[in-house]
């Protein structure tokens, strides 16, 4: 885990994993995001499962490169920012002797469609970050190394591409100088962008553009379909489970399952009771929050 000094740091420019959500071409971050986390004061690093046996597997990733490849690879001890682009940083896995660098992954099984057989052929989001690199060290080229599904490690290469680095620094700095520095915020890009920018109201209603009254009217008619299908749905539902009665579930001809309806035992914090025997401490670690809700009027 990066320390907060670290975290810190990494405000001050854009990183490499930040460069495909600045150019909107990441499935996991929009460039709102990355605003946000530009400006906020907020020095929390997101975790999840997927980092943590990412941060786990880099050192075994960077000697099995090594061995595989005889390359000698040092660890840089701090943040790298450009001399000639200071809005870009880069927090790189492993530097070679030869002017190289090296970024460590691991994937799922599930994803491993996406790398393919080429040196090159990797997914455009870890593209767009080995090029920012490559950008901020001057590197030669950058080598990709991934540990997929546990057991299968490959090497790919980024071969340093200047029609794709111009479009890159454009890009970011574009959106370092014209929304973090003016504090102006992207565009939105999903309904989560959406709930993040506006959390405040004016207190005051808005008259409709006749094409979003328009718009109101079939999420009204959708609304209607959605109940119908839900009740197919849970006819449905009631139907075949019935069928199962007290089995686990149902197999056809052959003995392939078709569904199932087994007991799952889960543990739930049950807060009304902790809050009937300890009222004091309850409300001690209670908070209120706000949220904004969409309803449709019944006009």
């Amino acid at each position: 885990m990066l320390t907060e000094a670290q975290l810190l740091e990494r405000k001050k420019g854009i990183g490499g994993s930040d460069a495909a959500a600045c150019l909107g071409l990441s499935k996991w971050k929009t460039p709102l995001d990355v605003y946000f986390d530009k400006t906020s004061g907020n020095v929390e690093e997101i975790d999840n499962k997927y980092m943590k046996w990412g941060r786990i597997h880099e050192p075994s990733i960077r000697d099995e490169y090594m061995q595989e490849t005889g390359k000698i690879i040092y660890v840089p001890e701090k943040c790298r920012v450009s001399e000639k682009y200071p809005f870009m940083i880069a927090n790189i896995d492993g530097i070679g002797e030869d002017g190289g660098l090296l970024e460590c992954k691991t994937a799922d099984s599930h994803s491993s469609a996406l790398w393919g057989e080429g040196a090159d052929q990797f997914p455009d989001e870890y593209l767009m970050q080995c090029a920012h690199y490559a950008i901020v060290y001057d590197a030669t080229y950058v080598d990709l190394a991934v540990l997929i599904g546990g057991n299968d490690f490959r090497i790919y290469k980024y071969e340093r591409n200047k029609e794709l680095e111009l479009l890159i620094i454009e890009q970011e700095k574009d959106f370092w100088e014209n929304h973090v520095l003016k504090l102006i915020p992207p565009e939105p890009k999903n309904l989560e962008d959406l709930n993040r920018m506006y959390q405040k109201t004016r207190g005051e209603m808005k008259n409709a553009a006749p094409s979003i009254k328009s718009l109101i009217e079939n999420l009204k008619e959708n609304n209607i379909k959605l109940k119908e299908l839900k009740a197919e749905k849970d006819k449905l539902f009631f139907i075949v489970k019935e069928s199962i009665g007290d089995f686990d579930g149902l197999t056809d001809e052959f003995g392939n399952t078709l569904c199932t309806w087994k007991i799952q035992n889960t543990e739930r914090f049950d807060s009304k009771i902790f809050k009937k025997l300890h009222p004091d401490i309850y409300k001690q670690f209670t908070k209120t929050t706000a949220s904004r809700v969409f309803r449709l009027g019944r006009y």
